[in-house]
């Protein structure tokens, strides 16, 4: 891949040196493609930054809208919604008005999807309706409207609407019958989240059998699932059924030996097998499992662990270019707010020299006034600018760190005698991750993380940053009396309950879960801007 990057950096020079920025633009969003694929999230930017400004300089629309789209899906990859959001609303403001039903569909759905993992849930579905509307209009676009439905169904999920996507599952899924497979599975999916665990273990096996079928029908051949297995297992259990869960367990090793694909699954049947066995008294079995479970759950964790060394190394250095950024965007606003007050100053003195000037008085005033009325105006889009810069400022800094950076240019360290450092991630995260969508990961990461954060605010405490899947927060930072250690201990208890809730909800609908890691110490602390 390196190579390729070379070849990309070649192809940009040539195009440069004839001076064809279309070119130009083609080649560095491949160089950006790569350069994230091999993890340089910071050059990525800067060649997805660079060609929007060439395609603005060809004056091409369309090449303009597919710069921007692109930065738009490296935001969205990297967790940055907001950013995505407004790279794509630029996109959109952009598109010829006459663009067809189906491009202002995927719009539709692109734009839902980010809205739904910023929690924007009432948004999301706004935007999925009118997605629906445009692709019923649309003659043979079934599959496009079926994955709008989904998606709705999915951001109803996610809402905690439980019982409205109930609804629409059990609607889907009569209209529908002979069709897509799914509606019964998120017609499961919906009761076992509202709890109803035994209408979710009876109504199971017959929505397996439809997708087993719809499968056969559509690829001539039949397919078995291990995730199913591992479904089953648990709902039999949460019904009280461990001798079940425990005949299908032994199901699933017997059909499924472990592989890459399939280790989250191995990890899963063996922690429910150890369970169901040990209810059972099948003591012998139940250690068997759990060893096997500890043993396959330790290596991804060492796996997990070198990798994340790698993710947070690469995300701290991305924090640092978008401090840097923010400084250096706050500092040239006010160099331009300086000018802008200059100029100010200039067209005053040019007007009062202007009064005795008999008869052209008037028309020059009316020239000024006009110059003045634009200077202004000018002046409050810069002062617009520093505000939003600010804002971006404290969302990176503590409100004290950033006024003194603001005043005096940088910011002193500081001793404290004592603060309380917490810090989570979570196990197996890698493997889960291998797993899940990008979009499901990223989703459910930022689940947790508000969730945090709403702990946290209520109890006073600073967050300090995330890194990939680790979240770091202290208290008595930077107030000493704002918080004690045991609001630190407290809010990490919160924490876990909650990732235990979670656990729950996930594991009943067969979805991948995380289980929190928390360390806490408490001790002097010395805090400062690197």
């Amino acid at each position: 891949m390196l190579r390729g990057v070379e070849l990309a950096d070649s192809v940009v020079h040539a195009f440069a040196e004839h001076e064809n920025r279309c070119g130009m633009v083609n080649a560095m969003l491949v160089r950006a493609s790569t350069n994230a694929y091999l993890q340089r999230y910071q050059a990525a930017l800067e060649d997805h930054l660079v060609s929007i400004s060439n395609a603005e300089l060809t004056r091409d629309t369309a090449l303009l809208i597919e710069a921007i789209s692109a930065l738009k899906w490296f935001f969205a990859r990297r967790s940055m919604y907001p950013e995505a959001l407004e790279a794509m609303d630029r996109a959109i403001a952009l598109r010829p008005d006459f663009s067809k039903n189906e491009q202002l569909t995927d719009e539709n759905a692109d734009r839902a999807s980010l809205l739904d993992q910023s929690g924007r849930f009432h948004e999301a579905l706004s935007e999925l309706e009118k997605g629906i509307g445009r692709s019923a209009s649309i003659p043979a676009d079934s599959l496009r409207l079926f994955m709008l439905l989904q998606k709705r169904f999915e951001v109803l999920m996610h809402s905690g609407a439980f019982e409205a996507a109930l609804n629409m599952a059990t609607e889907k899924a009569a209209l529908d019958p002979g069709g897509m497979a799914s509606w019964p599975l998120k017609r499961v999916e919906a009761l076992d989240s509202l709890g109803r665990y035994h209408e979710a273990l009876e109504e199971f096996p017959n929505a397996i059998a439809r997708v087993k079928r719809w499968f056969l029908n559509l690829t001539g051949e039949e397919v078995d699932f291990g995730e199913r297995y591992v479904q089953q297992a648990r709902l039999e259990l949460r019904v009280g059924d461990p001798g079940a869960t425990e005949r299908t367990s032994r199901t699933f090793l017997a059909k499924f030996p472990i592989d890459r694909l399939n280790a989250e699954e191995h990890i899963h049947i063996h922690q429910l097998r150890a369970e169901a066995c040990a209810r059972l008294g099948q003591w012998k079995e139940a250690y068997a499992s759990r060893a096997r479970y500890d043993q396959l759950a330790d290596s991804i964790r060492r796996h997990d662990a070198a990798l994340e060394r790698t993710r947070f190394q690469l995300q701290y250095g991305m924090q640092q270019r978008l401090l840097a950024d923010s400084l250096n965007h706050r500092l040239e606003k006010e160099r331009m707010t300086a000018q802008a007050e200059t100029r100010l100053a200039g067209e005053r003195l040019r007007r009062n020299g202007l009064l005795f000037s008999g008869t052209l008085v008037g028309l020059a005033a009316l020239g000024l006034w006009g110059r003045l009325r634009t200077t202004r105006r000018a002046k409050a889009q810069v002062e617009r600018e520093q505000a939003r810069s600010e804002r971006l400022l404290l969302n990176i800094l503590p409100f004290e760190v950033a006024q003194e950076l603001k005043q005096k240019g940088e910011a002193q360290a500081r001793h404290f005698d004592q603060a309380t450092i917490l810090f989570t991630d979570f196990k197996g995260f890698t493997e889960a991750s291998e797993r899940m969508s990008a979009q499901e990961l990223v989703q459910e990461l930022n689940a947790c993380f508000k969730a945090f954060d709403k702990i946290i605010d209520k109890r006073g405490i600073e967050k300090i940053k995330t890194i990939g899947d680790a979240y770091m927060c202290a208290g008595g930072l930077p107030d000493p009396g704002s918080t004690s250690p045991a609001d630190v201990v407290t809010a990490a208890l919160e924490m876990q309950a909650f990732m235990r809730l979670r656990k729950v909800q996930r594991s009943a609908l067969g979805l991948p879960v995380f289980e929190m890691r928390v360390g806490i110490h408490t001790g002097p602390v010395i805090a400062g801007i690197v």
